[in-house]
Formats: C-alpha cells, structure tokens, sequence
C-alpha cells in the first residue's frame, strides 16, 4: 500500500476537521470527488481491494460513517489522490 495512503487512513478518525484536512492534504489540486468524502465523517478504515487501472493505483476502501458502511475508490496518481468515489452503502 502507497504510504499516503496509509498516512490518509490513519487521519480518518471520524470528524469532519481530520478528514477534511487529510483529504486537503493527498487530494490533487484537480481531484475528481463528485461523492465529497471530504464532508463525510468517516472512521475504522479498510482496504478490501487494490488494483491498477489506467495508470493509477486504486484502492476499494471500506469505512463506516454513523450507522452505515461507506464503501469508496479511492485513485492515487503521482503520489496524489486523483478520484474519491462512492461505490456503495450499507446498512448493518
């Protein structure tokens, strides 16, 4: 796993100020993140998938967010965050 990648998961700690400033912090300047995981308060991240499409390496990254489960690609190109996009979400 990149190491920005585990340093972004590490900020996912639930609040709206550390996933903000971490995504602030990895996303490129022109970043895709249609979904606003940036707005999300997320935690207990997980990566259940890593596989490389078009240049990037991307993660299928699970997270939970309240009551439901969040799950995200998460793109990484050039040691940035490229796209953030929610894929699906679950309700225990």
């Amino acid at each position: 796993m990149l190491p920005a990648m585990q340093d972004f998961m590490k900020a996912l700690d639930g609040s709206e100020d550390g996933v903000a400033a971490a995504y602030k912090k990895h996303a490129a300047e022109n970043a895709d993140n249609p979904d606003d995981i940036d707005l999300m308060l997320l935690e207990k991240p997980k990566v259940l998938k890593t596989e490389m499409k078009d240049g990037q390496t991307c993660y299928t990254l699970e997270t939970h967010a309240g009551i439901s489960i969040r799950i995200w690609e998460i793109c990484w190109k050039d040691g940035k965050i490229s796209s953030a996009v929610l894929k699906d979400t679950k309700f225990p």
